[in-house]
């Protein structure tokens, strides 16, 4: 998929995401994720604005990350997170629908390079938290 000048393209953050191995090792990983990244990116009209490593921290700092993307997010500064999977973030599912649900209700989009576009499309229930 092509660049089209009337597309608009998409603002996205870059989220390195690996915790195995030495600080070195980590870098090197993060490192071939952003390439993996860019390459995808650059096919599917999606800019990079910024590159955000997780350099091995755990959950919790990725959650006050998620947190900060999610406000730059409402406030309209980005589109979005791209990442290349998203089981890089934690092996619960539950903490990834977690981090993946805090971007769509800031309004952004979260994508993957081997997954696409993630959503949460949910039907609300009628009588939810009435």
């Amino acid at each position: 998929m092509s660049r089209r000048k009337n597309e608009k393209h998409l603002d996205c953050i870059a989220y390195l995401s690996e915790t195995s191995g030495s600080l070195e090792q980590i870098v090197k990983k993060e490192s071939k994720q952003e390439k993996v990244i860019r390459e995808y990116a650059k096919k599917h009209n999606i800019k990079i604005v910024s590159v955000v490593r997780r350099n091995g921290f755990g959950i919790k700092d990725v959650r006050e990350q998620f947190e900060q993307f999610s406000i730059l997010m409402a406030k309209h500064r980005v589109d979005g997170i791209i990442l290349t999977r998203s089981w890089v973030l934690d092996t619960d599912e539950e903490v990834i629908y977690g981090l993946i649900g805090k971007i769509k209700k800031s309004g952004g989009s979260f994508v993957t390079t081997t997954e696409g576009r993630l959503g949460l499309e949910l039907e609300e229930h009628p009588n939810a938290w009435k």
